[in-house]
């Protein structure tokens, strides 16, 4: 003890000895005193403790995936090194600890946390490192940082559609009935031909004095190749001579060329439609039909978020069953008119 005359008090003399003790020896460090302070062992090589944290994730390709091999750096992928590289800048040592139901982490009824957000708040996790969407029921529990990567908005993936190959998928431009009435027409216009030719007195084949020698005998050959040559442009060749021919197959030129041009439309408008297809757009596109099954990942904020919706609309129809099973019974009167009186402005 040391009597101090300025500050009229007693002043303990202290002095303490530093030793780092472990399992097999010690070493002296160093000592502390109340006059000298902290004086370190010169012999002692003095090096920080490394801190060992428990990161918490998942596994989730890109951020998180198991590489072919083993050993201690079993893992690959962007929070992987992540994780490396904030070991390296902070100075500490860790190891990947993944939720025993593999989940990201959602409220249950009871009011625990399951998941990543749930092993955080219970201590068995240090750090997340993961793609863990920050939400407010999350930040309730846990604190987060700025995300490094942001991604807004709920994203709707869907398997990209096999294509068929079929040689003869031109066929389904039109409908059957329109190719039936094609062949039809071709076959009744070879067949009208054929006996207009035969049987009418100004055709070539009765009356060749009238026309140049060599002309052309629509026999029923003839007709039906006239008629099918005639959807080429190429042409049938030459036409019949008399006037109810040529007025048959002037009526049969104009059915074919609208037949061509709805087919080359109809043709051009499926092959654009079939690449620029979309089944869906939009959440309410997705939940108005039926032929596509779709699915959210449970414990995620997008599924929370369906099951957020699906609570408001459930209690938002239990309001009104109730206001409506709640609203007293007015009793109706009678009401009498009474005739009133002109009155005069």
């Amino acid at each position: 003890m040391v009597w101090s005359t300025n500050k009229m008090q007693m002043t303990p003399q202290l002095e303490f000895a530093i030793t780092a003790i472990n399992s097999s020896t010690s070493v002296a460090v160093g000592t502390w005193a109340s006059s000298s302070l902290l004086t370190l062992n010169p012999n002692y090589e003095h090096s920080p403790i490394r801190r060992f944290f428990r990161i918490g994730t998942v596994m989730a390709r890109p951020w998180v995936y198991k590489k072919e091999g083993g050993g201690a750096a079993a893992y690959e992928g962007y929070c992987v090194e992540l994780s490396k590289k904030l070991s390296e800048l902070m100075t500490f040592d860790f190891e990947f600890v993944f939720p025993a139901d593999g989940h990201y982490g959602a409220r249950q009824k009871n009011g625990s946390w399951n998941g990543l957000v749930g092993d955080l708040a219970n201590g068995n996790t240090d750090i997340i490192v993961a793609p863990l969407t920050m939400t407010s029921e999350r930040e309730e529990v846990i604190d987060f940082v700025a995300p490094y990567f942001d991604q807004s908005g709920i994203s709707i993936v869907i398997r990209k559609r096999q294509r068929q190959e079929n040689l003869f998928k031109f066929m389904t431009v039109l409908k059957a009935e329109v190719w039936v009435s094609i062949v039809a027409a071709l076959v009744v216009t070879g067949i009208m031909i054929w006996l207009l030719d035969k049987y009418s007195p100004y055709s070539a084949q009765n009356n060749a004095a009238l026309y140049p020698p060599n002309c052309r005998i629509f026999t029923l050959k003839e007709s039906f190749w006239f008629a099918l040559t005639s959807f080429t442009p190429q042409g049938g060749g030459e036409a019949p001579k008399a006037l109810s021919g040529r007025t048959l197959v002037a009526a049969y030129w104009l059915f074919v060329v609208l037949m061509l041009a709805t087919f080359t439309a109809n043709l051009a408008a499926f092959l654009t439609v079939e690449r620029m297809q979309t089944p869906v757009s939009s959440l309410e596109e997705l939940a108005g039909q039926s032929k596509i099954n779709y699915t959210v990942l449970k414990s995620t904020a997008t599924g929370q978020y369906f099951q957020n919706m699906a609570a408001a609309e459930e209690e938002l129809y239990r309001l009104v069953d109730s206001s409506l099973s709640t609203t007293t019974h007015i009793p109706t009167t009678t009401l009498h008119a009474r005739p009133s009186l002109p009155m005069r402005l």
